[in-house]
């Protein structure tokens, strides 16, 4: 720890949290630092605890699980052969973040724990139905991802717990993530979607998660469509009546990326094409 410019690099994740302890409220966590170095309240917390030595950039299967730390970052999301196979989903999601720099340095754990309504890889991990991994001085807990914002910038973490990472269910189906921005690259969403479902042989859906962003105060479940879509053998006609259930269970505000109106009838046609994408009715 270097006690004249208040940064420290713990070696786990133990002396992470530890480190945060000790500092009394007076310090944050520094992951890719691409949202951190621009918010940084000022005046500035008496430390900044670097994690990029704390053993949380791994990407493994354990059985039916995919485990994937909080410090892994864009990039990797985007090249891993394991995201690629078993969450490719969360793949689409991460080409679509900020610039090929930022990608290199932003990480999932940092792009989820901002709790950002607009944050696309939490549309994504909300769709594939993944589980948060905090740890503090009392142990570990686990919270869905849906969970786990309560409004923009606030989560259920503690001020001494840390994000270390996810637990992704695997699943076969068939997903897509559909995002609007004010521009082609490089940009926040006006509006998202994320789609996971399961076919059956027959043509019916099994299971359908969706999951929408930058419409209400956090990302959250569309789930009167899914329960609309739940058994059905959709048809063209199908699908445009319930992407247009979505206006119930979004609450859009206007702001200088777009009116609250903008965003209802975007969703219905961004969700419209990502379910006709995922459920071969294009």
């Amino acid at each position: 720890m270097d006690a004249a410019t208040g940064y420290c690099r713990p070696r786990s994740i133990d002396q992470a949290i530890a480190f945060k302890a000790d500092a009394h409220g007076h310090a944050v966590f520094l992951a890719g630092g691409t949202d951190l170095m621009l918010r940084l309240p000022k005046p500035y917390p008496g430390l900044l605890i670097d994690l990029g030595s704390a053993d949380l950039a791994d990407v493994t299967r354990a059985g039916n699980l995919l485990l994937v730390g909080a410090m892994v970052t864009a990039q990797r999301l985007v090249s891993d052969p394991l995201i690629r196979e078993h969450a490719p989903l969360i793949r689409d999601a991460a080409i679509q973040l900020g610039s090929p720099q930022v990608r290199s340095r932003a990480t999932i754990g940092g792009n989820v724990i901002n709790a950002s309504p607009a944050a696309d890889l939490t549309c994504a991990l909300v769709a594939l139905e993944a589980t948060a991994i905090l740890r503090g001085p009392q142990g570990s807990r686990r919270v869905s991802v849906l969970d786990l914002a309560i409004g923009p910038g606030r989560t259920v973490c503690a001020a001494e717990e840390l994000l270390a990472g996810f637990e992704l269910p695997i699943r076969s189906g068939r997903s897509c993530f559909w995002k609007l921005g004010l521009r082609a690259a490089q940009s926040i969403a006006v509006a998202s979607v994320a789609v996971n479902a399961t076919i059956q042989s027959d043509g019916r859906t099994d299971r359908v998660t969706i999951a929408c962003g930058s419409v209400a105060p956090h990302v959250v479940r569309a789930h009167t469509v899914e329960k609309c879509l739940a058994g059905a053998v959709p048809g063209l006609r199908s699908l445009e009546e319930a992407a247009r259930l979505v206006l119930e269970d979004i609450a859009p505000i206007s702001d200088v990326r777009g009116s609250a109106a903008y965003r209802r009838a975007a969703t219905v046609g961004i969700l419209r094409r990502a379910l006709g994408e995922v459920l071969s009715c294009a």
